[in-house]
């Protein structure tokens, strides 16, 4: 069965999470070795650094508890922070 995606907009939340992961200053060496899933938590959010994608990987969780999951790079890190990026493509887990 294929995966089912949807569009969902950059909100506070994840710009929040962002700014996190860019103050952090790591380089994409750095990341490898800080490797973890859930270096990242909030209130809908919850992921971290995978070393083998080379990519964040994000859980998201909406109101009703349903989980979807995204990724994103650093440079999508960066596109979020300065509005650039609007949407995030999210994928039903199933």
């Amino acid at each position: 069965m294929k995966n089912i995606s949807l569009q969902k907009e950059v909100d506070a939340e994840l710009i929040e999470i962002c700014k996190e992961i860019k103050a952090k200053n790591y380089s994409l060496e750095e990341w490898k070795m800080a490797e973890s899933c859930d270096m990242f938590q909030s209130k809908h959010y919850c992921g971290g650094f995978d070393a083998d994608d080379q990519l964040f990987w994000f859980s998201y969780f909406d109101n009703d508890n349903k989980e979807s999951y995204f990724k994103m790079d650093l440079i999508d890190v960066v596109n979020i922070i300065n509005g650039s990026k609007k949407a995030l493509v999210l994928e039903d887990p199933k």
